[in-house]
């Protein structure tokens, strides 16, 4: 088969669950298949016997060939010569070992079941079984370890073992030990084991972020390297940094306090709480949770593009109320003597049709945990917060303007509801809320308000309340509302929040 001077092994790929020739089902993936931190077991096995200085791997397999052929090929890649063999079961796995293992030599017989460490290939002698030191065993099932054969003894282990015998297979045939760090990989829950094991380096393995596959599971402390490209499905758990020049998603999710260095892009990405976010970012159709902090230097240079952003941002010190009030204001001040021409027209049309205004209980939140849950606005034209176009500015904000100088609501803050609207948010939503100013001017207005999506309300409202401490927003908002009515009165998506 291949010179006694070369380095040979035995891969076999299989689970050990797997002792009968059934197939699995379509749905199933084989273990040796699963993604374990961007790479799977079978590439993890391949590239551990290309560390230890093998140059031609035999494989067999019999669960998914075609797709364990396409993840090895011809083995270049890993810097070996690989071939590739099917077996129609796990019967056939030893009684196929004495057929290809090398007439002249030891090899190495490894199973995907277990990743192990060979230190060196100065113990390659026939007989020596790799097995873990006692400290690191567990009370669990044996471990599928590794060991060097020859043809006789892959012989006598055929003929008196069978291939899910294969622990007191190997210690029946090997007469030496050899300690060797190993990970045990037979089932799902030995690689959810596995992951704390490799990401703290007490096993070895070197993730090369550049080679970040999908469909993979990243756990928390994790440090994905410069320029790399995260590619969906995938997860990062807690506490996971990403440098920068990152290009992430789409279709991914990153868990909480996760750290995405500058100049990073992200398209349909999931951000979890309280993580941060650098400067010079693109991030498109991105779904931000609560508490981002973000990098306040180069706010000017980060754009977001059709996102839905749940922020708590900073707290504003105390001082800031003071500005806050004198801001909104001045604001409201402003608009309604822009828009006074409009308020007279409402008021003589009114007159004249004998519609006078109406007086609508609505709750605002920043008081709906008082004993009167409900404010009076004004309603003209039988408008409400939910109206669109020129109706909610001549029907609803104009007449409630003077409201907001005297102070009894906002001009921009969250959305005012009906009792019947309030009782259907979730709870913790409403606690959100009786803490958040109440307002006649809301982002989901301007970007096209769902009344059937509650999720996107809540998700603006977050937004809207990170953003509404700054006067170049609320002057913004203003600008877009006005815009919008004058330009285009239905809704429309959200095209672009500059940062």
């Amino acid at each position: 088969m291949t010179s006694a001077h070369t380095l040979c092994a035995i891969l076999i790929a299989g689970s050990p669950a797997d002792d009968t020739e059934r197939t699995p089902l379509a749905q199933e993936i084989p273990l040796h298949l699963t993604p374990l931190l961007g790479k799977t077991p079978l590439v993890y096995a391949v590239q551990a016997l290309v560390e230890a200085g093998i140059t031609h791997i035999t494989c067999l397999g019999w669960d998914e060939p075609e797709q364990c052929q396409a993840q090895l090929q011809s083995g270049l890649q890993w810097g070996c010569h690989i071939t590739w063999h099917s077996l129609s079961g796990p019967r056939q796995a030893f009684a196929r070992l004495v057929d290809l293992a090398p007439a002249e030599g030891p090899f190495l017989l490894a199973t995907t079941c277990s990743l192990m460490r060979v230190s060196s290939t100065n113990t390659a002698q026939p007989g020596t079984l790799l097995e873990p030191p006692a400290t690191d065993t567990s009370d669990c099932s044996p471990l599928w370890n590794w060991a060097w054969l020859d043809r006789q003894l892959c012989q006598e282990m055929s003929a008196a073992h069978r291939w899910h015998e294969w622990p007191q297979a190997l210690a029946a045939t090997c007469h030496s030990r050899v300690p060797a760090q190993a990970l045990s990989l037979m089932d799902g829950n030995d690689l959810l084991n596995a992951i704390p094991r490799m990401i703290n380096r007490s096993f070895p393995v070197v993730l090369d972020a550049s080679e970040v596959e999908p469909g993979i599971f990243l756990s928390r402390n994790v440090i994905i390297h410069p320029t790399a490209e995260i590619i969906a499905p995938f997860y990062a758990g807690p506490d996971v940094e990403i440098e920068k020049n990152c290009r992430i998603g789409p279709a991914v999710a990153l868990s909480g306090r996760t750290h995405i260095g500058h100049s990073s892009r992200l398209s349909e990405t999931q951000i979890g709480p309280d993580s941060w976010i650098g400067d010079a970012l693109d991030l498109h159709e991105c779904v931000v949770f609560r508490g981002v902090i973000w990098s306040r230097r180069h706010q000017a240079r980060m754009t977001i593009f059709d996102a839905l952003i749940l922020a708590h941002g900073s707290t504003p010190l105390k001082w800031h109320s003071l500005v806050n009030a004198f801001t909104e204001r001045t604001l409201a001040l402003m608009l309604l003597f822009l828009l006074a021409p409009l308020l007279l027209l409402a008021v003589t049309a009114s007159a004249a049709a004998q519609a006078g205004p109406k007086i609508i209980q609505l709750v605002r939140p920043d008081i709906s945990h008082m004993a009167i849950p409900t404010v009076a606005f004004i309603s003209w034209l039988g408008a409400h917060p939910c109206t669109l176009g020129w109706k909610h500015m001549v029907g609803f904000v104009l007449p409630n303007l003077p409201g907001v100088l005297m102070g009894k609501c906002h001009l921009i803050g969250a959305r005012p509801r009906s009792l019947d609207q309030w009782a259907q948010l979730p709870l913790a939503h409403q606690r959100w809320l009786a803490q958040k100013a109440c307002g006649l001017l809301q982002e989901e207005w301007v970007v096209g308000i769902q009344e059937n999506d509650p999720l996107q309300s809540m998700v603006l409202e977050r937004y809207q309340e990170t953003r509404s401490h700054e006067w170049t927003y609320k002057w913004g908002l203003i600008w877009r509302y006005l815009h919008k009515i004058l330009v285009n009165s239905n809704p429309v998506k959200l095209q672009a929040i500059k940062t």
